[in-house]
C-alpha cells in the first residue's frame, strides 16, 4: 500500500521555507489556499489531507510524487500484542437461572 513519508515532506517543506525566508503567517500572505495550522501539521510529521499535501507543494514548487512510498508501512513488531494479559473466562453470576 502506498503511504506519504511526512518525515521527508515535512523536511522539504521547511528547507522551501526556509529558501524563501518565509514564516507561516507570511507563507499564507503569499498563497491565500494555504493556513498557518496546515504548515504547522505539515512541518511537524503530522498527518495532512491528500489535498492540502498537494496544495503545500503547489504552493512551495515541491513535488507531490517524491514523498510516496511503496511497501506496508510497520504497524507495530507484535512483541506489544505477546505481551499483553489475557483474562480467563469465569461463568457469569447475572442471568444465571435456577
Amino acid at each position: 500500500m502506498a503511504e506519504i513519508d511526512r518525515d521527508a515532506f515535512a523536511c522539504a517543506v521547511q528547507a522551501a521555507l526556509g529558501r524563501r525566508g518565509l514564516s507561516y503567517r507570511a507563507a499564507v500572505a503569499a498563497w491565500p489556499m494555504l493556513n498557518i495550522p496546515m504548515l504547522s501539521r505539515a512541518c511537524s510529521c503530522q498527518i495532512v489531507s491528500a489535498a492540502n499535501m498537494l496544495a503545500v507543494c503547489k504552493a512551495l514548487e515541491l513535488d507531490p510524487f517524491a514523498f510516496l512510498t511503496e511497501g506496508r508501512r510497520a504497524i507495530g513488531s507484535g512483541k506489544s500484542v505477546q505481551k499483553q494479559t489475557v483474562s480467563l473466562s469465569a461463568p457469569r453470576e447475572a442471568g444465571v437461572r435456577p
